[in-house]
């Protein structure tokens, strides 16, 4: 499929620099400092640009607290609002656990995507 799964975004796959910025959040919130990222191949950098991409807007607090499921699942949320809305599958029982793996609108994206290509590649081999 053209989709990534869902759960491959995870914080095991961000940046160094993101991993940092989420242990040491709390020191950063009270400086007032946002970590903002655009690293090819980091997953926290690819969600928050999905999030962007799909116009979900979330606040400076919660892009810096809530954990990389939490924003996963509002991605996750919006795809099935999208399918249930689009395709007319709300009158079918179709709802968020139905959504496995979504098609990437972000360029970030990108490299994730790839990344995920190769480790279901290796899988089958």
């Amino acid at each position: 499929s053209d989709g990534i799964t869902i759960n491959f975004l995870s914080m095991n796959r961000s940046c160094k620099n993101c991993n940092s910025a989420w242990t040491k959040r709390n020191a950063m919130w009270k400086k007032k400092e946002f970590h903002h990222c655009e690293s090819e191949g980091c997953c926290l950098a690819a969600v928050h640009a999905e999030l962007k991409e799909r116009n979900i807007k979330l606040s400076k607090k919660d892009l810096t607290f809530k954990t990389i499921g939490q924003k996963r699942h509002e991605i996750r949320a919006h795809v099935a609002k999208e399918v249930m809305v689009d395709e007319g599958k709300g009158q079918q029982g179709f709802d968020i656990k139905d959504v496995k793996d979504f098609v990437p609108k972000a360029k970030l994206m990108e490299s994730i995507k790839q990344m995920h290509l190769d480790c279901s590649t290796r899988r089958r081999v």
